[in-house]
């Protein structure tokens, strides 16, 4: 919505009224006429409005976690510790560079070990 709402802003009021009024998602509409309302420099036109919520945040309720089966943060955060290690292999450098290093450096990580053939 603010991306919406910075981009109408530059719109004249006719074509505004056009382009809301072509919406699908009426809520999202109506939240761009909420910021259109503020000054592009004032605290509400600058404010962010999204908010992004870690991957490992949890915004359940109390009744859906201890369905869950009540894991406290530590026990999350160590479970996903432990599947990140086991599971994720970046590939941000190429086999070869990764064969370079290994004949200057003492790497006693194995290859097959980080998902590398």
């Amino acid at each position: 919505s603010d991306d919406g709402a910075d981009i109408l802003g530059s719109l004249s009021e006719d074509e505004k009224d056009e382009a809301l009024s072509h919406m699908q998602d009426k809520e999202l509409a109506s939240e761009i006429i909420d910021l259109l309302k503020y000054k592009e420099d004032s605290a509400g036109g600058l404010m962010q409005s999204e908010y992004i919520y870690p991957a490992q945040s949890n915004r359940n309720t109390i009744e859906e976690w201890k369905e869950a089966g009540s894991k406290s943060i530590v026990d999350h955060a160590m479970e996903y510790t432990k599947d990140t290690l086991e599971n994720h292999h970046p590939m941000h450098i190429s086999n070869e560079i990764d064969d370079k290093i290994r004949q200057v450096f003492d790497i006693r990580l194995s290859k097959e070990a980080i998902g590398r053939s």
